[in-house]
């Protein structure tokens, strides 16, 4: 219980820590369980540690009486955004593999969905895809929007990702609108 509030604490001391994450929610459904990990009993009921989270917060810096400035969602494309849509995308690559993500951006007409084409450089392949479905895995792979990312207004954003085998070098997405 006490290193539950001794982390609280210093997570409070330092203004870029933004949250604490706790691995599960009862003591038996952590893989620490016979530990007694977490902050309530196998029953759900609270435990010291609980207690010494609630009172590190309580003790802790207030709450700001003002909110934080938040950005309303884009109700236009960005400038250069062709009516359908426009696709960018940011690549991790290390020897012999990548991990692309991809950010499709609607036009001013926003989509019912989307296809975007991703020549890849020879030798490199396709082996797993999030957040789209893929056509082909080599050559020019084709993806397309799954149920519950297709429909974007103007101007919104959505991101689907693929990691491949070989290189990513000069991956230029292209991006067209249903």
């Amino acid at each position: 219980a006490s290193i539950f509030g001794s982390v609280t604490r210093a997570c409070l001391a330092v203004s870029r820590c933004t949250g604490i994450t706790t691995w599960g929610v009862r003591d038996c459904d952590s893989w620490r369980g016979s530990d007694n990990a977490l902050l309530f009993d196998c029953n759900g009921n609270k435990k010291a540690a609980y207690t010494n989270v609630l009172n590190a917060l309580n003790a802790g810096p207030g709450i700001p009486t003002d909110p934080p400035p938040t950005t309303p969602p884009p109700t236009t494309p960005p400038p250069g955004t062709p009516d359908g849509c426009s696709a960018s995308v940011s690549v991790n690559s290390w020897t012999g593999g990548f991990v692309a993500t991809v950010k499709v951006t609607a036009g001013s007409a926003g989509t019912n969905g989307w296809n975007v084409s991703v020549p890849l450089p020879g030798g490199a392949s396709v082996t797993n895809t999030w957040s789209a479905t893929a056509s082909g895995s080599t050559g020019t792979v084709r993806f397309t929007n799954v149920d519950y990312n297709g429909r974007l207004g103007a101007g919104q954003v959505t991101e689907f990702g693929f990691q491949g085998n070989g290189s990513a070098s000069g991956l230029t997405p292209t991006c067209t609108a249903s």
